[in-house]
């Protein structure tokens, strides 16, 4: 038999996620989690180029106890997969709210001020997101923000600045180090955080462009547009 295609992994990840979570339900249960959400992965380099990049993950999420930062229930190993156990917040992400309407000062002002504390226990942590974006802060039934999917973070000694070949980001929110391949530190995440926020306060992105790679050319080279100028209502301050 010839090696499994990328569409046949992702469907055997999603078998033993399937299955995993029927074997799970009754313990989350008792823990309020009677629908966890499980994400099962093969074993091997990933997409990053880290090998078992989701064992990467739960190591740096099991540092990362913050009531803004999506927690592990369970973790571990089966069939040849890692795989990991969260709670399921069926409510949707940042994203999907912004796509309904702006939100209100009082929620916008709670949102960011969580996300921003998610971050900063991060970074004092050493660790870095690489991929901060609405679409990664899910939002429970309250509207509490809760930072996620740390695939793309870093472990980073105090005395070390990331580099490397590979682009690991979303270039609409990725900050110019970022898209030049340069080091980086949490001050790239907090760029990142930026313009998510321009979005929050415009409702829009500050760069579009036809390609990704047009858009990390305007974060590198074009100065950052006033977010009055997109939104009249956005103090000058």
């Amino acid at each position: 038999m010839g090696p499994a295609t990328h569409g046949q992994s992702r469907e055997r990840s999603e078998t033993v996620a399937d299955g995993l979570r029927e074997a799970h339900r009754p313990a989350m249960r008792s823990r309020a989690h009677p629908n966890p959400a499980i994400r099962a992965e093969p074993r091997g380099i990933g997409s990053s180029g880290a090998r078992d990049p989701l064992a990467r993950e739960v190591k740096l999420l099991r540092r990362l106890q913050h009531p803004h930062i999506v927690p592990i229930l369970d973790y571990g190993e089966s069939e040849g997969f890692t795989y990991i156990v969260m709670p399921y917040i069926g409510t949707g992400t940042l994203q999907d709210r912004l796509q309904q309407g702006p939100l209100d000062v009082q929620t916008g002002a709670r949102v960011t001020a969580q996300v921003a504390s998610a971050l900063s226990m991060a970074h004092d942590l050493g660790v870095i997101h690489r991929d901060v974006k609405p679409s990664n802060v899910l939002l429970d039934q309250e509207g509490n923000a809760l930072l996620s999917d740390f695939s793309f973070a870093h472990q980073q000694d105090a005395s070390q600045n990331l580099t490397g070949s590979a682009l690991i980001g979303t270039p609409a929110y990725m900050s110019p180090e970022q898209c030049r391949g340069e080091r980086i530190d949490s001050r790239s995440d907090q760029y990142s955080f930026g313009i998510m926020l321009y979005q929050l306060c415009t409702g829009k992105l500050p760069f579009e462009a036809d390609t990704p790679m047009a858009v990390a050319l305007m974060h590198v080279n074009t100065p950052l547009p006033r977010p009055r100028l997109a939104n009249p209502k956005v103090g000058s301050g």
